[in-house]
């Protein structure tokens, strides 16, 4: 048990710890944070793709949270610092819930290619 508390004690300083190069210390390695950047946009520019709303876009779920015409006033109105987060945070979500439901009826979902 006093061996399990320490490894866990040990991961969870070496994923707080922000190394001077940039990178975030991690028990399997460190990652820039240039490339967690690169995977957070690619994420929010999906995210915001899929949705509804003008200019047209690709449509796989009916959201329109990003746009100052439709959700983005609402949260800038309700969080004037944060609220462009807020909106790449919600419809990044949606996207992610969106995939869960779709990979559900597979098998195996994780070999979805």
């Amino acid at each position: 048990m006093r061996i399990a508390r320490a490894k866990l004690s040990t991961a969870s300083k070496a994923l707080r710890v922000r190394c001077a190069s940039g990178s975030i210390g991690a028990p399997m390695g460190a990652v820039a944070v240039s490339t967690l950047d690169e995977i957070l946009a690619a994420q929010i520019t999906v995210a915001w793709a899929g949705e509804h709303g003008d200019p047209e876009r690709l449509r796989w779920w009916t959201t329109d949270i990003v746009d100052e015409a439709g959700g983005g006033d609402l949260f800038r109105r309700l969080m004037p610092r944060t609220g462009r987060w807020s909106a790449l945070a919600s419809v990044r979500e949606v996207a992610r819930r969106v995939d869960a439901l779709g990979r559900q009826p597979l098998g195996e979902p994780d070999q979805l290619r």
